[in-house]
C-alpha cells in the first residue's frame, strides 16, 4: 500500500511537469556589469609670462588673472616714460617694480602688463596695474587695475604709454597745486611705493600702501595735458582713479 503511494505521488509530480531528479534551486540570472567611462580633460597649464625674476608664489597667485598679457622689456618704453629720478635697477624697471610697500618686512610687488593685439590695418595695446602684498600668509593681489589702451595704425612703432617707477622710503619733494599755482612740497615716505606715469598726458601719480590698503595721490600735474595724440595712435585711458581711494600724505612740517 505504501509503495502505491509513492508511486502516485511521483505520477502526480510528473504530470504537472517537473521531475525530482532534475529540479533544483533556482538562482537568478546575473546582472550585467555596468562600466563607468571616466573623461580626464587635461587644462592647459597657466603660467605668467615674463622675464622678471618673479617669485613662485607671485607668479601661481598672478597667473589666472593675465593669461594672454605679458610685462614688456624696457625697450618698448620712451625716454620720457624710462626716466625718473630715482635709478633703474634689478628691482625698478618700467614694467616691474618691488620693494616693502606696507612695512612688514616682507617684498611687495607692482607690474603693468600688456596685452598685444595685431590686425592687418595696426596694432592695440591693453595695459594692466597689478600690485601683489606680503601678509602673514603669504601673497594677496590688492590691486588689478585697467589703465587703458593705446592702438597705432600700420608703419609706426609699437610703444607703451604707462610706466612704474619705484619710490623708496625717505623724504621726497612733490608738486602740489594751490589756487592755480604749483608749490613744491616735502613728503617723508615711511616704507617703499612706486610712481605711475601716462605718457598721455604727463600725469605722475604716487601709490603707497597702508597696511593692507593701496592709496594714491597726485606727485606732479599734468605737465603734457591737453598734448594731441602723435601720429598714427588713438589713446584711450580708462577711468581708473574711481576704483581706487585719493589720500593725500601730509607735506613734512619746515
Amino acid at each position: 500500500m505504501r509503495k502505491m503511494i509513492v508511486g502516485l505521488a511521483l505520477l502526480g509530480i510528473g504530470l504537472q511537469g517537473c521531475y525530482i531528479d532534475i529540479c533544483g534551486p533556482v538562482y537568478p540570472e546575473p546582472e550585467e556589469e555596468s562600466t563607468e567611462t571616466i573623461v580626464i580633460i587635461n587644462e592647459p597649464v597657466q603660467t605668467v609670462d615674463t622675464h622678471w625674476p618673479i617669485p613662485v608664489a607671485v607668479e601661481e597667485l598672478l597667473a589666472p588673472y593675465v593669461q594672454g598679457y605679458f610685462t614688456p622689456k624696457d625697450g618698448r618704453y620712451s625716454d620720457y616714460l624710462y626716466y625718473q629720478d630715482t635709478p633703474r635697477g634689478y628691482d625698478n624697471h618700467p614694467s616691474y617694480v618691488r620693494g616693502d610697500f606696507n612695512g612688514d618686512w616682507g617684498t611687495d610687488h607692482a607690474l603693468l602688463f600688456t596685452c598685444e593685439t595685431r590686425d592687418a590695418c595696426g596694432w592695440n595695446l591693453n595695459t594692466r596695474l597689478l600690485v601683489v602684498l606680503s601678509t602673514y600668509g603669504g601673497y594677496d593681489l590688492t590691486v588689478d587695475m585697467n589703465l587703458g589702451s593705446v592702438s597705432g595704425e600700420c608703419g609706426y612703432d609699437v610703444e607703451e604709454y604707462w610706466s612704474i617707477c619705484k619710490m623708496p622710503t625717505g623724504v621726497h619733494v612733490y608738486e602740489a597745486v594751490y589756487d592755480d599755482a604749483v608749490v613744491e612740497e616735502e613728503i617723508v615716505l615711511e616704507n617703499d611705493a612706486f610712481i605711475l606715469t601716462s605718457l598721455a598726458t604727463g600725469e605722475k601719480d604716487l601709490f603707497y600702501a597702508v597696511d593692507c590698503d593701496v592709496y594714491y595721490m597726485p606727485w606732479e600735474p599734468a605737465s603734457l595735458a591737453k598734448r594731441p595724440a602723435r601720429t598714427g595712435r588713438t589713446i584711450s585711458p580708462a577711468p581708473w582713479k574711481s576704483t581706487i581711494q585719493k589720500r593725500i600724505i601730509p607735506a613734512k612740517k619746515k
